[in-house]
């Protein structure tokens, strides 16, 4: 409300800015990022189709990246180094190890919420 005091560690904080005070996964963070990209392509496919690595990520906050174990460089030593990312995305090293490929997923998306609905749910 517009009076509000929180506890945040052993201090009273009077302000009332929301502090979350939960884990979240940043896959959200991530999909959000993809879903607001796949709008400004709208029609284009340009998330569906094999692009480079570096290419799909390139433009997400360094914060989700490195709340992802990523490097914010976006340097990658293989397909099975995308973390928590192989939730979302297709990756390939279909043209090389030095070129890691990568594209989004709706199928492994939705999957991945399923799940992580099904284990909230129980």
């Amino acid at each position: 409300g517009k009076y509000a005091s929180y506890f945040v560690g052993s201090r009273i904080i009077s302000n009332p800015a929301l502090h979350i005070t939960t884990r979240v996964d940043p896959l959200f963070f991530a999909l959000a990022h993809f879903q607001r990209a796949r709008s400004e392509y709208s029609g284009t496919g340009h998330l569906e189709k094999w692009q480079p690595w570096d290419q799909v990520l390139g433009d997400m906050p360094s914060p989700i990246l490195r709340a992802l174990k990523l490097d914010t460089k976006l340097n990658i030593s293989g397909v099975n180094k995308v973390g928590q990312l192989g939730h979302l995305l297709d990756v390939s090293d279909m043209c090389g190890d030095d070129l890691i490929l990568c594209k989004f997923s709706e199928e492994r998306t939705l999957k991945w919420l399923v799940a992580k609905f099904e284990r909230s749910v129980v």
